[in-house]
C-alpha cells in the first residue's frame, strides 16, 4: 500500500503483512525441492520441452525459468528424469550440463515411497 505525504509530496510504502487473502505471498518462500516435488506430481510419465513445462507450470508460482533448469538438472543427475540430448552430449558452464529451453524431458513416474522423501 502506497502513502501519499502530502505536506512533504512525497510517495513511500508502509509494511503490509501477508494473510490468507494473498496466497502469492506464501508461494514466494517455497524452495526449490518443492518445484521437484510439484514437477514430479504433475508431469510424471510425459514427455515435454524445458519450455513446455516452463509456460504451462510457473503461472502464479515464484518460480523463474532458471528455476526450472536448475531442478531440471539435479532430477536428471539423481534419475528422476530422463533428458534427450542427455547431459553429457550438452555443453557445460561452471562444471554442470546446461539446460536449453528445447531439451526433451520424460519425467519417470515415481517409485512408490519416492516422493516425498520421509524426513529423517
Amino acid at each position: 500500500m502506497t502513502i501519499y505525504d502530502t505536506h512533504l509530496n512525497k510517495r513511500g510504502f508502509d509494511y503490509n503483512p501477508a494473510d490468507r487473502r494473498y496466497p502469492l505471498l506464501f508461494e514466494l518462500g517455497r524452495p526449490l525441492d518443492d518445484l521437484e516435488g510439484l514437477l514430479l506430481s504433475e508431469y510424471a510419465g510425459k514427455t515435454m520441452t524445458m519450455d513446455q513445462i516452463y509456460e504451462k507450470q510457473n503461472v502464479g508460482r515464484p518460480y523463474v525459468r532458471k528455476s526450472y533448469k536448475d531442478v531440471l538438472v539435479k532430477m536428471e543427475a539423481e534419475g528422476h528424469i530422463s533428458a534427450d540430448p542427455a547431459a553429457e552430449n550438452r555443453p557445460c558452464r561452471k562444471g554442470l550440463a546446461t539446460f536449453a529451453d528445447e531439451v526433451k524431458v520424460t519425467i519417470n513416474s515415481p517409485r512408490r515411497g519416492s516422493w516425498p522423501p520421509t524426513p529423517p
